[in-house]
């Protein structure tokens, strides 16, 4: 699924987003598909809630779970939730440099079918041009690791978005589908990153931030995001 961002001026949303509705097609490493007839407006959650949801989550050694300290801005709290919706995923190598298979940075369910099928070290490449080609020592600067500190000590690292607008029911058997893909790969961990709406964004808790969708034919829908929460 494409997620593009467009800024409007004026009394208009400053933040619009397009994206494909009735079969939503999870453009990651995983193996979802949903059907969408609306999107909840997503609640501000509290550190504590989090936390527990985090606790409460299929654990493995090779597993780190993180949550983002601070979201400078509206665009980024937006292309952050957005991007835990759509439970995208990145591979990383020893050094930090981003991999691509194709130049595609993040994996879709044919890069997923080919990890499983082959290999990490010959399907994918370090990525070159590519507009999210972001250090993963940065990213590691920006989280804080929930329970056990991230100890870099395999050749690859997954990065892991998500977050409950991903389906809060399934998500375990969604994680577990994804994970099972690696299976053949012993020299990698994860980091899953939550990526709710959260207080420690300086937003309000129990508030709900307001999404509306409008049909723009085709299948496409355009969801304008309402006013930030924040806690003044």
């Amino acid at each position: 699924m494409g997620v593009t961002l467009k800024i409007f001026k004026g009394n208009r949303p400053i933040h619009t987003w397009s994206v494909l509705l009735f079969i939503l097609f999870i453009t990651s490493c995983s193996l979802m598909m949903k059907t969408v007839s609306g999107l909840p407006d997503p609640k501000v959650l509290t550190e504590k809630e989090i936390t527990n949801a985090i606790k409460d989550l299929p654990k493995n050694n090779n597993v780190y779970d993180a949550v983002y300290t601070q979201a400078i801005d509206s665009s980024k709290i937006m292309n952050l939730f957005f991007k835990g919706m759509e439970t995208k995923a990145y591979i990383y190598n020893s050094k930090g440099e981003l991999l691509c298979k194709s130049q595609k940075a993040y994996c879709g369910p044919a890069e997923l079918e080919s990890i499983e099928q082959s290999s990490i070290q010959k399907e994918y490449k370090i990525c070159n041009h590519n507009s999210e080609n972001e250090n993963l020592n940065t990213i590691i600067g920006d989280i804080e690791f929930i329970q056990n500190e991230y100890k870099n000590s395999n050749t690859y690292t997954v990065l892991y978005y998500w977050n409950f607008a991903s389906d809060k029911k399934l998500y375990k058997e969604y994680w577990q589908a994804f994970k099972s893909s690696f299976s053949n790969e012993k020299n990698v961990e994860f980091i899953r990153i939550n990526t709710d709406l959260s207080e420690k964004w300086n937003l309000q808790p129990g508030k709900k931030l307001k999404l509306k969708l409008k049909n723009k034919g085709e299948g496409v829908y355009r969801v304008s995001v309402g006013q930030m929460p924040w806690n003044k």
